[in-house]
Parts: C-alpha cells; sequence; structure tokens
C-alpha cells in the first residue's frame, strides 16, 4: 500500500483552512494545518511534509519571506502558493487562482508532491 502524501497547509483565514483541510481529507490525502508560519516551522520539524498548500500571505519570494525561507531551508519540497491573480511570486513551483478549483488542484497536488517521495 502506497503511504498517503502529506500536505502541510498553512492559510490565516479559519475557514477557508478548515475547508481545504477537510476536502484534501477526503481525497485521501494526510493533512497537517497550520495558521501562522510558527506553527509551520514546528510542523515542518516534526512531519514528513510532501507538499506545502501556502495562503498568499506566505508566498512572498523574498529571502525573509515564508516562502523564501520555505525554498532556502527545504529545496527539495514541492510548495502551491493560493493567491488571488493566478501569479506566483517565487520560483518554479506552483500558485492557483483563488476561488479554487478543487479537482485540478488535487491534480496539482498529486503531480508535485510525488516528485518529492
Amino acid at each position: 500500500m502506497a503511504r498517503k502524501i502529506t500536505v502541510l497547509l498553512l492559510e490565516t483565514d479559519k475557514v477557508v483552512r478548515e475547508t481545504l483541510h477537510r476536502a484534501l481529507l477526503a481525497e485521501n490525502y494526510q493533512v497537517t494545518s497550520a495558521a501562522n508560519s510558527q506553527q509551520a516551522w514546528a510542523k515542518l520539524r516534526s512531519e514528513r511534509i510532501d507538499l506545502a498548500l501556502l495562503g498568499a500571505d506566505f508566498g512572498s519570494r523574498a529571502p525573509d519571506g515564508f516562502l523564501g525561507r520555505l525554498r532556502a531551508a527545504y529545496p527539495r519540497l514541492s510548495a502551491i502558493v493560493m493567491n488571488r491573480d493566478g501569479e506566483l511570486e517565487g520560483c518554479s513551483w506552483d500558485s492557483v487562482e483563488k476561488p479554487l478549483n478543487l479537482p485540478l488542484q488535487f491534480g496539482r497536488i498529486e503531480k508535485l508532491a510525488v516528485g518529492h517521495e
């Protein structure tokens, strides 16, 4: 039996975070959620994460931004940034436009996370 893909969901909006958490679980992903960067770093240190799904507040590629620090600390970890205009402030990772088309995003998660295993 294949190991479930573990998604770190980092989103400040509680309703969005809880809704996506439930949707990911329903698609048979293992999910760990964080409301802020401190919680996310703790989960990254203590759990095996295959992909990070980041709210727009965490998509900055600046060296001191969350995505920039994540990329420096975990260069092989795939990430998807959920933003309002579909543009990624980052590298060769991925971004999605809100509102999310969940079936399409599940395919992106699968594709990006498989390369991380």
